[in-house]
């Protein structure tokens, strides 16, 4: 907007401060409010050293600090109808008048949009060239959030088409925008999602389910799993009648609760429906994958009401019972699950929704007794893990701007807890997988690098204090995706080599193949048999026996190609069976070479 006593110097000073937050989508208002506050001392920072520099060239500068207590303003009380009114040209001599609270919070309330899942974005994730299947062996972590929505760069596109033609803006039920995402880069994709309505039950329009189905059913042909994000923002309703209770739920309260948790569990058990069954049914039984809508469930809690007021002890009392009921409606399934759930960092410690003694005992709770997150099962054998499937439970960290004080926050949280002590604080830092926004291209600085370098620093930093990271709309088609892509790369990929690149062919299409190797393998029995059994056939002499020969070693390289890179072959790749396998075939061969020559000496 355009201050009503516009200069240009002082447009440009709105425009320079602003440009931090241009071409992002902030997943939560909070974070939003957290990138303004930083802006906002930016811009102070740099307004007092220019100056500072202007009246007096050579006078030494000191640093420059914003008045923590207004860099954390969260709210104003200032009446909606006057915040945008008291958008007029800020003086420069105090912190305060750079950015009246009207004005911030103007600023929030434009910033603010709403996504309807009936007017999603239609989308199809399509692999990128030479994507290749996530490594059987990782250490780490790597989400990325999909939204129904669409990305930033296609919203922008929409709303500009839709501003110039409102007749060819995308809408319901038309022909679906193709954005790429290598799946290899990423061991799951949160699809975002379901929000839970006041009945307990989740508006997911069937359009936007068959849209995540559709992504989750590309992206595990390159083994990366997707879960089901189901959401809410809203809790005015803890505040109604039958809440009244906030230390013993009422039972209406407790039937919320279990219907939303069942209602959950439902969304992520329905059958894939991309699937042919036929075509699994041609494949022996180990070979079948059995392929469930969704491979696990993000809870997306957002806008928790503060810690202290009765909204927040209520909040607090629903987010432990839906977990511990979500948790037992998952066990009875009795199939494996991700469960993942968004914490914001602030309001990690040692009281509110998101106290570390609740936390871990989801974890227990819901995992088996086993080695994981880098513990081997005898090291937990003196905590209470009571899962009886295999059930993974991690928290999805969300970092406020600047992510290098906001992750050193985290940790630094964690470690101060008594709650966690040995193990358990190993497990619980294993289960940490920070989330970061994707870095717009062109970014100012605000830390005297480049975005693409600090969100370098920032992934090396994740990879070895936490279980991971994730990151809110994966790198696709902006313009410094690349360098962002091959940042994920370098700290979480091997790097590439030769059975990689054959691996980004051979894996996508394994179902294929393992149809093919399955006929191979029957045809070449049919013909040996008939080989050994028949004059017939062996009058047919030496062509026959070149069928036999060729069919034999296309047989082994194919076998060989998936011993590689099909994932249901790992237990027997990393076995001593296929080397004795290939060392009696060579002895075979050999004997044969020697008895034949031997034979033709003697007549």
């Amino acid at each position: 907007a355009t201050p009503a006593t516009a200069g240009v110097p002082v447009k440009k000073r709105w425009t320079d401060m602003l440009a931090p937050l241009q071409g992002l989508d902030y997943p939560t208002e909070a974070l939003f409010r957290t990138a303004l506050a930083l802006a906002h001392c930016s811009a102070y920072q740099a307004l007092v050293t220019q100056n500072r520099k202007t009246a007096a060239p050579e006078a030494p500068s000191a640093e420059v600090v914003c008045p923590r207590e207004a860099v954390m303003a969260a709210g104003t009380g200032v009446p909606e109808d006057e915040m945008c009114a008291a958008w007029l040209p800020a003086p420069s001599d105090s912190f305060e008048s750079l950015m009246p609270p009207a004005v911030r919070e103007c600023l929030v309330q434009k910033a603010r949009r709403l996504h309807r899942p009936e007017k999603q974005i239609p989308t199809l994730w399509a692999a990128t060239p030479g994507c290749a299947c996530v490594p059987p062996s990782r250490d780490n972590e790597v989400y990325g959030f999909v939204s129904y929505w669409g990305s930033t760069e296609q919203q922008q596109a929409a709303a500009a088409l839709a501003a110039e033609n409102p007749a060819s803006a995308p809408r319901p039920g038309s022909a679906p925008a193709t954005r790429q995402i290598d799946y290899g880069l990423y061991t799951r994709l949160s699809f975002f999602g379901a929000v839970l309505n006041d009945k307990g039950d989740y508006v997911l329009p069937r359009a936007v389910a068959l849209q995540g189905q559709r992504l989750a059913h590309d992206a595990l042909q390159y083994q990366t799993q997707t879960d089901l994000v189901v959401y809410r923002n809203d809790w005015d309703l803890l505040l109604k009648e039958k809440w009244a209770a906030s230390d013993r739920p009422p039972e209406a309260v407790k039937n919320f609760i279990a219907e939303a948790a069942a209602n959950a569990v439902k969304l992520i058990n329905v059958d894939q429906p991309y699937v042919s069954r036929v075509y699994q049914n041609l494949l022996l039984p180990f070979w079948r994958e059995r392929s469930w809508a969704y491979n696990g469930v993000t809870v997306f809690f957002d806008n928790a009401p503060a810690t202290g007021t009765e909204a927040g002890a209520r909040y607090t009392t629903f987010l432990k019972q839906f977990m511990d009921t979500l948790i037992v409606k998952l066990q009875e399934t009795e199939r494996a699950y991700h469960l993942n759930v968004v914490v914001p960092g602030d309001r990690l410690g040692d009281d509110g929704p998101y106290n570390f003694r609740d936390m871990n005992g989801w974890i227990e709770a819901a995992e088996p007794q086993r080695a994981s997150k880098q513990v081997e099962a005898d090291k937990k054998r003196h905590y209470t893990y009571k899962g009886k499937a295999d059930i993974t439970v991690e928290f999805i960290v969300l970092l406020a701007d600047p992510a290098t004080d906001s992750k050193k926050d985290v940790r630094a949280r964690m470690d101060r807890s008594d709650a966690l002590s040995g193990t358990t604080r190993v497990v619980f830092l294993q289960s940490m997988v920070p989330l970061m926004l994707r870095p717009a291209a062109g970014q100012p600085l605000w830390l005297g690098k480049s975005p693409e370098q600090q969100w370098d620093d920032e992934l090396a930093y994740m990879k070895w204090n936490f279980g991971g990271v994730s990151v809110w709309e994966p790198p696709a088609s902006a313009a410094n995706d690349g360098v962002l892509k091959q940042h994920l790369s370098d700290n979480f990929r091997a790097e590439t080599n030769l059975t990689s690149s054959l691996c980004s062919w051979v894996c996508p299409n394994r179902l294929g193949q393992r149809l093919l190797l399955q006929a191979l393998v029957l045809v070449g029995a049919v013909a040996l048999g008939a080989w050994l059994m028949s004059c017939t056939m062996r009058s047919w002499g030496r062509a026959y026996r070149y069928f036999l020969g060729g069919g034999f070693l296309v047989t082994v390289l194919l076998f060989q190609a998936m011993l590689q890179c099909d994932p249901s072959l790992a237990a027997l790749r990393d076995s001593p069976l296929p080397v004795l396998i290939y060392l009696a075939l060579v002895l075979g061969l050999i004997g044969r070479f020697i008895f034949k020559s031997s034979h033709e000496a003697t007549a």
